[in-house]
């Protein structure tokens, strides 16, 4: 009996050894899992940090060519720190300066067109931009208007012709404004809306006074002759061909015009003739023209319209 007894209580020993290594590997298993499940969540944060540092700097990346194309970035410069600075900018105006006030508020132009200058301190990047102001009885926003002089035949006689004659190349109007604007010269208009009073070729003119430049805002005939005056010329007409918008054109002492425009199949294109017999008539031409002459000069249609 006794060897049997031995031989239990080897077996019981085993048995119990197979179960304390048993445990030990599921400790070691449990244990193994919690470094595992620790080192994927490192990883994964790793990988969430990393990428939005990636994210980081693609945008200011992105920031930064803007800046070398003339526009700046949403990313560099948020709207509630562009809206905190104009509304500093116009409370130092409201203190100091009563007479001015921001000629644009609107963000767009901001980013889009304002002028500006970078310089960076240290870690920081400082954004300079050039806000522009205007006398508050100067805020209007003014219509542009070119002017263009054509010979106009005298009613009475077929062989006069007067000219308006005015150094006045655009004018300016907003019925909100006492003052009307008038150019000369031939500059040409800015480019943006934002005009500098500074330009030597603006004037700014009373509206309430009778000049030029408030007759051709009216059609005051009376005063265009009085303040503007015209000139008068002995036939013939001047050979002219004059783009008054878009397609549009004014033709004076032109005898035939001479197209070459799609038919009316759009199959193909077919040269025409056409024969003016008017001293000057107005005309509206077809952009999808190979060639237009209104006789020996070439007209060229706007194509943006």
């Amino acid at each position: 009996m006794s060897n049997v007894f031995d031989i239990l209580d080897a077996y019981r020993k085993i048995i119990r050894g197979i179960q304390y290594e048993f445990m030990a590997s599921h400790d070691r298993s449990i244990s193994f899992q919690q470094r595992q499940n620790k080192a994927l969540s490192y990883a994964l944060y790793f990988l969430s940090n990393n990428t939005a540092q990636l994210l980081e700097m693609e945008s200011l990346y992105n920031g930064i060519e803007a800046l070398m194309t003339g526009r700046i970035s949403h990313y560099l410069l948020p709207h509630d720190y562009l809206q905190g600075a104009l509304t500093d900018v116009q409370n130092h105006l409201h203190v100091h300066q009563r007479h001015l006030t921001l000629s644009r508020t609107d963000y767009a132009f901001y980013y889009n067109e304002a002028k500006f200058k970078t310089f960076r301190h240290r870690n920081t990047l400082f954004v300079v931009i050039d806000v522009p102001v205007t006398a508050k009885n100067l805020n209007a926003r003014f219509q542009i208007y070119n002017l263009i002089t054509v010979p106009l035949q005298t009613p009475n006689r077929e062989d006069y012709y007067s000219l308006l004659a005015t150094d006045i190349t655009t004018v300016g109007f907003s019925p909100e404004s006492d003052h009307l604007i008038q150019v000369t010269g031939h500059r040409g208009l800015p480019d943006g809306d934002v005009w500098s009073a500074s330009d030597v070729s603006l004037t700014f003119v009373d509206r309430n006074r009778p000049t030029c430049v408030r007759a051709l805002i009216t059609g005051n005939l009376a005063e265009i002759k009085a303040t503007c005056r015209y000139t008068i010329h002995k036939y013939p007409f001047p050979h002219l061909v004059t783009q008054l918008q878009g397609k549009m054109f004014l033709l004076t002492n032109i005898s035939e015009l001479h197209m070459n425009c799609p038919n009316g199949n759009n199959t193909g294109n077919e040269l025409l003739t056409v024969s003016l017999t008017k001293v000057q008539s107005i005309y509206t031409f077809d952009c999808h023209c190979l060639t237009i002459h209104a006789d020996e000069i070439r007209v060229v249609p706007d194509l943006r319209h």
